[in-house]
């Protein structure tokens, strides 16, 4: 697992949900909904991660649900890098 994944990551998430710093302060075991995402921040969340990380995510997984934590979605985008 990549730090620089991680870190990666956990900018987006922060940028999506339009808060203050870098998101060093979002734990990876951070529930999604929790930290205040929602099925239209996941949406642009995940642009982003397609576009940063120059992946695709398959239509069958797009469902928020599918990831319950921040780790749960990195784990999928590193996934996607091995392909």
């Amino acid at each position: 697992m990549s730090i620089e994944q991680e870190s990666t990551l956990q900018k987006l998430v922060n940028e999506v949900l339009e808060r203050e710093g870098n998101g060093e302060d979002i734990s990876m075991n951070a529930n999604l909904g929790e930290i205040g995402l929602h099925s239209i921040t996941f949406v642009k969340l995940v642009v982003q991660i397609e576009t940063t990380f120059g992946i695709e995510f398959a239509n069958e997984d797009l469902i928020m649900e599918k990831y319950e934590t921040l780790r749960d979605l990195l784990n999928y985008v590193q996934q996607k890098l091995e392909r």
